[in-house]
């Protein structure tokens, strides 16, 4: 028989043990307090009801946590993605959920803890109203894509047999920057060609700014351009920002070291689909990762685009391997 346990809020207090617990669950996917206090706490859209913990002889033995978006992102498109490459427009989040992190210490797994965590969080996701549940990308505070199969093996058979069903597949991507050297000849052409033309290659700057927001939302969506915004308000340098761009005109870019904070994380990165296939992303790829190796760093990373995409096959010309696969699931209420 199993030992009994109860199923709560979070309350005041639980923010100091949250993060040895959430690492000991999630070990592949530890987390610190500042971290936890950043990317929990002061999301806008944060519910202590949606975070739940279980309970047992004053010790946290599990969580979850669920989340409804209460501030609309700018713009009014959607942050729900099925992979890095795609986007949703409109008011894609008004019947929508996530379920961002779960997880249970591994001594008492099998005792009903997990599933007691799930149905609450559920519960707490049809009281506002949401009529599906993402384990997916949530804009702008997810951890990470979806669940990894490899680090943890029982969890999809867990989620399937609560109801729920694989929508996507995404990898992440690492580059050891010591390969990264001068400008390809090829490319070095290319850029050259799109010169002629009129295009430009350089870092932000502040005339180009407004110019930016507006192509980063248009083209791939508001979490997109809130990206930029959050990146630069939390103090990271513009120059971090490579923009390909003819006149005023925004024809796509590329940065790292915005986005939840880690120098190394690269993008977003997107090109104008009118321009695509031109070579602009292989030109900005290229002066991005010359321009971290300037800064003294040794890899870039993100964590999320299609493992087949032409995004995918870009990042493996110049030096990206697969480091993570996820798996995206969704489920009706």
């Amino acid at each position: 028989m199993s030992s009994p346990f109860l199923v709560r809020p979070f309350r005041p207090g639980d923010e100091e043990t949250l993060p040895e617990l959430w690492s000991t669950c999630l070990p592949a996917d530890p987390i610190s307090s500042s971290r936890l206090v950043d990317r929990i706490l002061l999301d806008a859209n944060f519910d202590p009801d949606g975070l739940l913990v279980a309970e047992a002889q004053a010790r946290l033995i599990g969580f979850v946590l669920a989340i409804v978006r209460r501030v609309p992102l700018p713009g009014g498109s959607s942050g729900r993605r099925n992979g890095s490459d795609s986007k949703t427009g409109g008011d894609g989040d008004a019947d929508c959920g996530w379920i961002t992190a779960f997880g249970v210490r591994p001594e008492w797994r099998r005792q009903g803890v997990g599933r007691a965590l799930l149905d609450r969080a559920l519960g707490f996701l049809r009281e506002h109203g949401r009529r599906q549940v993402l384990v997916s990308q949530y804009a702008p505070n997810y951890f990470v894509p979806g669940v990894d199969p490899v680090a943890y093996p029982a969890a999809i058979p867990f989620l399937t047999g609560l109801g729920f069903s694989p929508s996507a597949e995404v990898v992440a991507m690492d580059c050891d920057l010591a390969g990264v050297g001068i400008l390809p000849a090829d490319v070095r052409a290319r850029q050259l060609s799109l010169v002629a033309e009129g295009v430009e290659f350089g870092r932000l700057t502040p005339r180009l700014l407004v110019p930016l927001l507006r192509f980063a939302e248009t083209n791939f969506g508001a979490d997109w351009a809130q990206s930029i915004r959050d990146g630069l308000l939390r103090g990271g340098p513009p120059e971090r920002i490579i923009v390909a761009h003819r006149g005023d005109e925004i024809l796509g870019y590329c940065m790292y070291g915005l986005y939840d904070r880690p120098v190394e994380r690269f993008g977003p990165f997107g090109v104008h689909p009118s321009w695509r296939g031109r070579g602009i992303g292989k030109v900005l790829l290229h002066i991005c990762l010359r321009e971290m190796k300037g800064q003294g760093l040794h890899h870039a990373w993100f964590l999320s685009t299609g493992e087949n995409s032409p995004a995918a096959r870009l990042y493996r010309q110049l030096g990206f391997v697969v480091s993570r696969k996820f798996i995206m699931l969704q489920r009706e209420l």
